[in-house]
């Protein structure tokens, strides 16, 4: 909940009416001043000035409750708020101010009550709605918190207090993706997202659970649909770990885990340019290319014997062949070229594509199994 809608009422009082004294006056503005920079205690003595000078200054009354609220003094706060609402009966943001205070308390059907009162007196009131959203669920009220959600957001799409709740709510719906979306445009709005009722980084946090969630779930249905997840997060690991390092022994030292864990037989760095990692169990080429995001990749001979079949792909973006010839090279991860070798050219007939002087198999068409990994590194 913020200051706006105090300090714009007040700041148009005052300039219509000379009627306060300039000490009070000025005091109260000086605790706005404080109360915007977030320094409270600072900000008591000054609104306490204020009022003790005008015993009926409204605005001061509701700007020291919105004080001792931050202060977690609310007693002191409801005290404040209802002399506010003695003096002005129909102060919309004496309600808001007192509804929020009972959101804080937990108890619900008086917030909703003060801030339907609130967002009746004033619908453009942004604080109100989403305050109301808030309280609403909480008392499980969650279609009428959708919709104030909804309500807050139009007027003001750029606050992040509605778009919490929204994403809480979608969360408990099992939701995720949405969640996240909300969650996305919440930090987006406001960094921090700190206010009363957010911590600092619990937005992020929220977000976070939420992709793991759907990371979990959309995990367990490519796992049920017969997807390699072991091996695509074995190979997103390794790509990880390859973009990452620059030289050969650190490459070898990396994978030394992996090779006492039994995932892979050797890595071993070969000189100070390459590096060689064996297999224990060969991987489909195709799968081995689509999980590391080769686009179009061919097996391809780079001996003249063709004893030595090897993963590449176009040098072409758009893979273009010209005359039943294309242009192939080495994929790339970091400042690596990636020599990926199988066990035998792939079998059928032949393919029509040539790359120099080696048939060029699609693996959209055909397949291999790889067992072992070159890592050349690039020149600078």
């Amino acid at each position: 909940m913020r200051l706006g809608k105090i300090l714009l009422a007040s700041a148009l009082l005052l300039s219509a009416s000379g009627a306060f004294a300039l000490s009070g006056n000025d005091a109260y503005l000086k605790a706005r001043a404080l109360n915007s920079e977030s320094k409270f205690e600072d900000a008591l003595p000054f609104l306490t000035q204020a009022i003790q000078e005008n015993p009926k200054f409204t605005d001061a009354y509701v700007c020291r409750s919105f004080t001792y609220g931050k202060l977690g003094m609310v007693d002191n706060a409801l005290k404040d708020v209802k002399k506010a609402l003695e003096l002005s009966p129909n102060n919309e943001v004496a309600y808001n101010n007192r509804g929020f205070l009972y959101l804080r308390l937990g108890q619900y059907d008086r917030a909703i009550a003060d801030l339907t009162k609130a967002v009746a007196l004033d619908p453009d009131d942004e604080a109100a709605w989403a305050n109301r959203a808030e309280a609403e669920w909480r008392a499980g009220l969650t279609a009428d918190a959708l919709v104030d959600c909804t309500n807050a957001i139009a007027v003001s799409p750029g606050d992040a207090d509605p778009y919490i709740t929204r994403g809480d709510i979608l969360a408990s719906q099992g939701e995720s993706l949405r969640a996240i979306g909300d969650y996305d445009i919440a930090i987006n709005c406001h960094p921090t997202t700190a206010n009363s009722f957010h911590e600092p980084g619990e937005v992020y946090f929220k977000r976070a659970e939420q992709r793991k969630l759907l990371a979990n779930k959309d995990i367990q249905t490519a796992t049920s649909n017969g997807y390699p997840v072991g091996l695509a997060e074995a190979l997103n690991s390794f790509a990880e770990k390859v973009h990452e390092l620059s030289t050969t022994s650190t490459v070898a030292d990396a994978f030394q885990s992996a090779v006492k864990s039994g995932q892979i037989a050797s890595c071993k760095a070969v000189d100070d340019k390459t590096v060689e990692i064996m297999l224990n169990n060969p991987i489909s080429a195709k799968t081995f290319s689509k999980i590391l995001g080769w686009n179009s990749p061919y097996l391809v001979s780079p001996d003249v014997h063709q004893n030595i079949w090897e993963i590449q792909i176009p040098k072409n973006r758009l893979g273009k062949v010209e005359d039943s010839r294309i242009a192939t090279t080495y994929p790339k991860i970091g400042s690596w070229s990636v020599r990926a070798a199988v066990q035998s050219r792939p079998t059928g007939d032949l393919p029509e594509i040539v790359a120099g002087a080696s048939p060029a198999y699609s693996l959209g068409n055909y397949d291999s199994a790889v067992t072992s990994v070159r890592l050349a590194k690039l020149e600078q």
